[in-house]
């Protein structure tokens, strides 16, 4: 028999030690309410009186923790305790515990209670039992001795529910409106006021009245739902965890069947578990995916396009998942199938993968869509016609940075993939031969291959076709002025005006078209013919504006200049003074531009030396920025132009010294990068002009995006060596930051475009040593010769001057549809 241990007795009293009086205040308020309660039991054996409202206060804080915990059996205990030691007072408490327990009509009872004697609770303890009473919608006896003014705000809260309920809001707001603002259903009266401007479409009015409801009361909690659908700002992450406000929420919007599956998803989804959230929906949603319109489609199109906004890696896991999940588990998969494959192939398309790879999910797409519902000409044209329009992209062949010198612009664009565009294009065609987008989309890729005889025989087609398409008859208009029979051009621009007059695009070519015209006329000498297009083209002019092509003012200086080439010299004059009156911008503009356009038609020089004496003088005055912004814009278009143009170097050269004394002067921002933007262009040969304005520009706002973006380009032209990358890419995401807080949307997508290529830039420690020279490029005889000239001209003799050639006009064209209604 074992030796009987000693019982340590000074541990079964909880009051033993020194000091048990300041033992039990440290245990209170360090939260420790279950050992307070010991020791002060004990300590009320000694003195009742001085320790029974720290005992009390003990019971509370422990009866609270139990509560927070879910241990309502436990503190139900603790109010037991409570009320024998205190009787009623502990009613209030009660009417909590049932709250926390969904009991109801327990709730209510201990509720009515607490609110016969009001003078014995505090304001949120009786508003906490007022909340009691609604939530349990059941009647209070006759018998209980609830206050009259109570029971009366209480019934008209309770039928203004009702009336919501039912519909009618009018009803409701009339039945509230005798409850005041101290009344202990305040709250429900916002609640109600607020869920009829919500129902109501009044959003703003229901959010005003729900923030005016009490926090931590009942209605605060019936509100919070429909507050969160109202406002606007991003859910926090403790409000998407929250799966009961959630599906709270979805109940509100009128999804409640799928509430409870609805939360669980956004939880997942909200802890980054994408794949989980995913599968879950797929296990408990039974038309998830699906192609039908609904909440179910809305996921779909969620849960299906995600991948795109994620990270290359996460993203190609998250889209395998869907592929595998679409390949088990049911047997009617079809529709996942669809959609997995949809979003493999747009983003194998965004990841820029083999692009047979890319046709191959395609064609599955289309194989899983059509044997669930057959054939569809429509759809198989759609994804051909993408696909044609993604192979036919033209890939940039010159970098930003100069120091890649020894590449030579193709004569060609670079296309993706030329071979299987051209199949995708007619395939697209071949499915619908009936659709007109389809034939477009081709007919735009042909343009951009130069196959120009193929262009017109399908345009041919196309008009007979589709005789009363716009689309088309302006293709035809444009073709046939590139192929100067002009009067069938102008025919087929005027049938399209016919069918679309506001169109300022195809005016402006039908103007251009005039004009070209005209002057071939002049030139054969059949003055009549010329004249006679002059009201022509006035007709789709624009009576008030400024614009070189559109405006009045440009098209009488134009047929001035036509004028002294027939040696018509009274015709040439009344033509001018109608320039001078239809002039909407300024007078030297207009001299400026009647001068260019006399040089590149082949007038005699002293037939324009009236204008440009103007000119001459007024670049020797006071700058001003309109001058030089007219003098800008005059000289941009005059590149544009067909000839030669004596003269123009020397006028760009005493337009660039009149900038040089403006970058100082009172100007707009818009003023100053207008200037900048010309001074860093190839039309100017004085970058050091940028320089000057930026500087100015800058002094006042170191911090504007759109500056800070030209003094880097300007830095990058003055030094074409290599540069220190890192530093570039700091000033290019300080840049690109600015930019984004400043909504300039031009310069943000340019630094987005830059730094992307710097990115893909080789490492350094390539062939030669030269980092950025790729072994695979092939440097064939063309290429060697362009690296012999550049050699040349750095260390051989300095080359001739020579008289610079004929710059002809450009071939206009229209951009193939982007096909892109499924995706």
């Amino acid at each position: 028999m074992g030796k009987k241990k000693k019982k340590n007795r000074s541990r079964k009293n909880p009051a033993h030690g020194p000091d048990p009086t300041r033992k039990a205040r440290e245990h209170l308020s360090a939260g420790r309410f279950r050992q307070a309660v010991d020791v002060y039991k004990v300590l009320c054996k000694t003195d009742r009186d001085s320790f029974l409202a720290p005992l009390k206060a003990a019971y509370e804080g422990l009866y609270r923790q139990r509560l927070e915990k879910g241990l309502f059996e436990e503190a139900a205990m603790v109010v037991d305790q409570l009320e024998k030691l205190f009787g009623d007072s502990a009613f209030h408490e009660r009417v909590t515990l049932h709250l926390k327990r969904e009991d109801y009509p327990k709730a209510a009872d201990a509720a009515a209670k607490v609110l016969s004697a009001p003078d014995r609770i505090s304001d949120n303890e009786a508003v906490t039992a007022a909340d009691a009473l609604v939530v349990a919608f059941d009647p209070v006896p006759a018998e209980s001795a609830l206050p009259a003014e109570v029971r009366q705000d209480l019934d008209r809260i309770r039928s203004a529910l009702e009336s919501v309920a039912g519909g009618s809001r009018q009803d409701a707001l009339e039945r509230i409106q005798p409850i005041g603002i101290r009344s202990l259903f305040a709250s429900w009266k916002w609640f109600i006021k607020g869920q009829c401007a919500f129902y109501g479409r009044e959003d703003k009015k229901a959010v005003a009245a729900f923030e005016k409801i009490l926090p931590d009361t009942a209605p605060a909690a019936a509100a919070a739902p429909y507050l969160r659908l109202l406002q606007k700002d991003r859910w926090r992450e403790a409000e998407a965890k929250d799966t009961r406000l959630t599906a709270d929420v979805c109940v509100v919007a009128g999804c409640g069947a799928a509430a409870e599956d609805l939360a669980r998803a956004e939880y997942l989804w909200t802890v980054k578990r994408f794949r989980d959230s995913h599968a879950h929906l797929r296990r408990t949603i039974e038309d998830f995916p699906t192609c039908s319109r609904g909440l179910a489609r809305s996921l779909t199109e969620l849960y299906y396009n995600i991948c795109f906004e994620m990270p290359p890696k996460p993203a190609q896991k998250y889209v395998e998942h869907l592929v595998r999940s679409a390949s088990a588990e049911r047997a009617d998969n079809t529709t996942a199938q669809i959609w997995a494959r949809r979003s493999l192939a747009l983003l194998s398309e965004q990841h820029a993968d083999f692009d047979p790879f890319i046709l191959e999910h395609w064609e599955k797409f289309i194989d899983l869509y059509e044997s669930l519902n057959g054939v569809s000409p429509r759809v198989r044209a759609l994804v051909y016609g993408r696909l044609g329009d993604l192979f036919a992209e033209e890939i940039p062949d010159d970098n930003p940075f100069s120091f890649f010198f020894f590449r030579r612009r193709r004569k060609e664009p670079n296309l993706r993939n030329i071979e299987l565009a051209r199949h995708c294009f007619q395939a697209s065609v071949d499915a619908d031969p009936e659709a007109f987008q389809p034939q477009v989309a081709q007919v735009a890729f042909l343009e951009k291959i130069g196959d120009t005889s193929r262009v017109n025989r399908l345009l041919d087609r196309l008009i007979r076709q589709f005789p009363d398409e716009k689309e088309v008859l302006f293709k035809a208009g444009v073709r046939c002025s590139d192929r100067k029979a002009y009067v069938k051009a102008m025919n087929y621009l005027e049938r399209t005006l016919a069918l679309d007059p506001m169109d300022k695009v195809v005016r402006e070519q039908f103007i251009l078209t005039c004009i070209v015209a005209a002057l071939q006329y002049v030139r054969k000498g059949n003055p009549e013919k010329a004249r006679a297009l002059l009201p022509r083209a006035l007709e789709w002019s624009d009576t008030h504006s400024d614009d070189f092509n559109r405006g009045r003012a440009y098209l009488y200086a134009r047929w001035t200049a036509m004028a002294h080439l027939l040696n018509d010299q009274a015709d040439a004059a009344q033509l001018w003074d109608q320039a001078t009156a239809h002039r909407q911008g300024s007078e030297l503009k207009l001299h400026f531009f009647y001068w260019v356009v006399a040089g590149s038609y082949g007038v005699a020089r002293p037939l324009s030396k009236e204008s440009e004496a103007f000119v001459e003088k007024t670049l020797k005055g006071a700058f001003s920025a309109d001058t030089a912004l007219d003098c800008i814009l005059t000289l941009q278009y005059a590149n544009l132009l067909p000839g030669w143009i004596s003269g123009l170097r020397r006028k760009k050269d005493r337009v660039e010294r009149y900038l040089t004394r403006g970058a100082t002067a009172e100007m707009t921002r818009q003023q100053a990068g207008t200037v900048v933007s010309f001074a860093l262009s190839e039309e100017c040969s004085r970058p050091d002009i940028a320089g000057a304005y930026i500087r100015h520009v800058l002094k006042q706002n170191s911090d504007d995006a759109l500056f800070r973006y030209y003094r880097y380009l300007a830095r990058t032209q003055a030094s074409p060596g290599y540069g220190h990358i890192d530093d570039d890419m700091h000033e290019l995401e300080t840049i690109l930051r600015l930019a984004r807080e400043q909504q300039e949307a031009t310069v943000t997508l340019a630094v987005q475009k830059l730094l992307r290529e710097i990115d893909a830039m080789p490492p350094p420690g390539g062939f030669g040593g030269n980092p950025f020279f790729d072994i695979d490029d092939d440097l064939e005889e063309e290429d060697m010769e362009a690296i012999d000239d550049i050699f040349s001209a750095f260390f051989g003799q300095p080359p001739e001057k020579q008289k610079p050639p004929k710059k002809h006009k450009g071939k206009s064209g229209t951009q193939g549809p982007q096909q892109l209604n499924l995706f």
